[in-house]
């Protein structure tokens, strides 16, 4: 089951005709489904692959799924896909945690449900209840006027910023996304619940909103955070696992990101 109709169809298609097996995808947007319908027809695969316009969150297959894959950033994951995954099944997609999507497989085991991250990811947010949320990137933040440098390792390629930002992300609950004026768009940055104090993180510097002592107590845990990370040996995302909690509203109940484990 496919969740986000990627490629107007077409990357259900070619699924289907890969693995020769039944592909359910589906999409809450009523053009992309129409779309969808259009490429299966032209493709000759009605027989292969079904379309389905509805909220990812209420997606129902008639027989246990191999594979579950969302091509969009999710919040957590529905409770009612676990029960329709085969033996053996799994799912694969971009989950929201503190700012970072990260794409991780998830299965079933001995003990219970486990998330593996592959990488960091940026695609686009679904919809409807299975929207991650707003991060802080579109929230007021406060302007950041004051660094101190030499705080944050300056040669960070861009996944090793990714990296550190999960190892951040991991440590401290007020991780989260800002804007940042480089090349990705975007990045960490530890931000007080009432979004009045912040400090980014940027190659080489931490970017301070003001000399509040709530300011530097953030950027002197940062300090700290980022030390760690470094004689740790720099872990990468894909060395951690975490397991899987119920979170959300009633109606909307989401087995999130929880618990992480460095391996």
């Amino acid at each position: 089951m496919e969740i986000g109709t990627a490629g107007d169809g077409r990357t259900a298609c070619i699924m289907a005709a890969v693995t020769g097996t039944t592909v359910l995808t589906v999409d809450v947007d009523g053009s992309t489904s129409y779309r969808a319908r259009a490429a299966v027809d032209c493709a000759g695969l009605r027989r292969l692959v079904s379309v389905q316009q509805q909220d990812g969150y209420l997606a129902r297959s008639n027989e246990p799924l191999d594979r579950i894959i969302t091509t969009c950033a999710i919040a957590g994951v529905p409770p009612a896909w676990i029960g329709q995954l085969a033996p053996g099944g799994y799912i694969v997609g971009p989950i929201g945690f503190r700012g970072l999507e990260i794409l991780a497989r998830i299965t079933t085991g001995p003990r219970g449900l486990r998330a593996r991250p592959i990488a960091a990811a940026r695609r686009a947010v679904a919809v409807g209840l299975l929207h991650p949320g707003r991060h802080l990137d579109d929230l007021p933040v406060p302007p950041f006027t004051h660094d101190r440098c030499g705080t944050v390792p300056d040669d960070l390629s861009h996944d090793a910023y990714y990296d550190l930002w999960m190892y951040l992300a991991t440590q401290d609950r007020r991780t989260t996304k800002v804007p940042i004026s480089d090349e990705s768009g975007n990045g960490c940055a530890l931000v007080t619940r009432d979004r009045s104090h912040a400090v980014r993180v940027l190659r080489g510097a931490l970017l301070l909103s003001d000399h509040n002592p709530r300011t530097h107590e953030m950027a002197d845990r940062l300090t700290r955070l980022i030390a760690d990370w470094d004689t740790l040996g720099r872990p990468t995302i894909d060395r951690w696992t975490a397991t899987l909690l119920r979170a959300g509203r009633p109606g909307a109940q989401l087995l999130a990101l929880a618990h992480w484990e460095l391996g």
